[in-house]
């Protein structure tokens, strides 16, 4: 300990804190840019009709951008952010609407293996129309900028899609109580439930081109008891979010759940250091728990503390 109270001075320095300032305001000059072409994604594409807000994609940004930071993986940060918006919109459409059916089996028509997002075969409603037409426009856009694969773009396209028909299936058969119908609330924009998490963690897998590490997770006993583990602490987090909006609900069940919780946070977190650079399923790993994270600090943040760190983090610069 002594010796490392030595060194100390070596790096608690003056000029490293400088660096480390310019450092920071470089990576929020990008973040900021970020955030510009998503306000403008978020407006061209008419989402604000569902009741989603600016805020709301400023909050989910943030979380993106908070887990991952480096300027190198802006495609798979900005998959983050447009995916969790869409999937939120898309959730309460699918359970709201009785047309949820019928814009599914348009998505699904819509060039499958075939490289071919033509949507027009068919009109929909003005809202289905906004959703279906928004949601092929990012498959098409994270397909053209994915870090390359060897079966190119067109096989990327169809990755994608696969994982979006997957998750609308498990969505629109889902029997429980987590539907809220109406104005899309800020904070099911941020706190999935496991299948929103793992359409994200596959999403972002696929536009960092490791889609094969993914699959190599998934087919391994120690890969499934994460999945299993982080899903469960998706879903108790979700429950948890949806219990403090009821005037009547159980402190005893909220205690639970919390210790549930905080228990499997740690188990995910101890699994994950050990696996560190072990293997191809390491980095997966790493996202999940990313995902996992942001979603446990979206449920236990106030709303005015995550506001301020919002605001410090990506608007304030650092003097």
């Amino acid at each position: 300990m002594l010796n490392g109270f030595g060194r100390m001075p070596l790096v608690n320095n003056n000029t490293y804190l400088e660096l480390a300032k310019r450092d920071f305001n470089r990576c929020q000059v990008q973040h900021q840019l970020e955030w510009h072409g998503l306000q403008k994604w978020f407006t061209e594409n008419g989402l604000e009709i569902f009741g989603a807000t600016l805020r709301d994609v400023l909050r989910v940004y943030f979380l993106a951008a908070a887990c991952i930071f480096e300027p190198s993986r802006a495609i798979e940060r900005l998959a983050w952010a447009k995916v969790s918006v869409l999937a939120n919109i898309i959730t309460k459409y699918l359970r709201s609407n009785f047309l949820g059916n019928e814009m599914m089996e348009r998505f699904m028509h819509g060039g499958i293996y075939e490289g071919n997002s033509n949507i027009s075969w068919r009109k929909g409603d003005a809202k289905e129309d906004i959703l279906v037409g928004a949601l092929e426009q990012l498959i098409d856009l994270l397909a053209q900028e994915a870090l390359p694969v060897g079966e190119g773009p067109t096989y990327i396209n169809n990755l994608l899609r696969c994982a979006w028909i997957e998750w609308m299936m498990q969505q629109k058969n889902r029997e429980d109580d987590t539907c809220i119908s109406g104005v899309v609330q800020a904070g099911p924009c941020m706190v999935h439930d496991k299948q929103t998490c793992l359409l994200l963690v596959k999403i972002i897998e696929i536009c960092g081109g490791r889609s094969g590490e993914a699959s190599s997770m998934i087919n391994t006993m120690d890969g499934f008891w994460f999945i299993q583990l982080a899903s469960s602490i998706c879903d108790n987090l979700h429950h948890k979010m949806l219990l403090s909006e009821d005037t009547k609900r159980s402190e005893a069940t909220m205690s639970h759940l919390d210790e549930k919780i905080e228990a499997g946070m740690q188990q995910l977190t101890q699994n994950v250091l050990r696996a560190h650079g072990d293997g191809a399923s390491s980095e997966p790993k790493r996202t999940l728990l990313s995902v996992v994270r942001s979603c446990y600090y979206a449920a236990n943040c106030p709303p005015h503390v995550f506001d301020g760190h919002v605001s410090k983090v990506i608007f304030e610069h650092v003097f």
